[in-house]
């Protein structure tokens, strides 16, 4: 399953985030880049998978409602655990400290970078977050 959410302005989307919901582990997609960083996380996981700002929009915290979204909306879904990566390309690079600022764990670096269609100038690191009751 696949959750979409977008802000918009004038009718046109300027900030989205989309996370899916895994059942195990295994099922995640780029799962190899994980490692055994992931391992001890319990399931169902949620990952995700983007979180963009339009580059003429980027300054105006339009990503602080959204980062919010990431570590609550997924639990509303049943989900235990969730999953995102941060910092492997330019535009996310100062990701790390906002991560931490809304309760992702930083489990360490990637084995490897996903498919983006963005240039990956390192390998992201691996954030996790768990859920209260867990």
């Amino acid at each position: 399953m696949a959750q979409h959410y977008c802000i918009t302005s004038d009718g046109r989307i300027v900030a989205a985030i989309r996370f899916t919901i895994h059942e195990t582990l295994s099922d995640l997609p780029h799962r190899a880049i994980y490692g055994d960083l992931i391992a001890h996380l319990p399931t169902p996981v949620a990952w995700i998978s983007r979180l963009v700002v339009d580059m003429d929009r980027r300054g105006e915290g339009l990503s602080r409602p959204l980062d919010r979204l990431a570590v609550s909306e997924p639990f509303l879904h049943g989900v235990r655990s969730i999953v995102g990566t941060a910092g492997s390309v330019l535009g996310n690079r100062f990701r790390h400290d906002v991560m931490l600022s809304h309760g992702w764990m930083a489990l360490g670096n990637a084995q490897g970078t996903t498919d983006l269609p963005l240039l990956a100038v390192d390998t992201p690191m691996v954030y996790a977050c768990v859920g209260p009751d867990r």
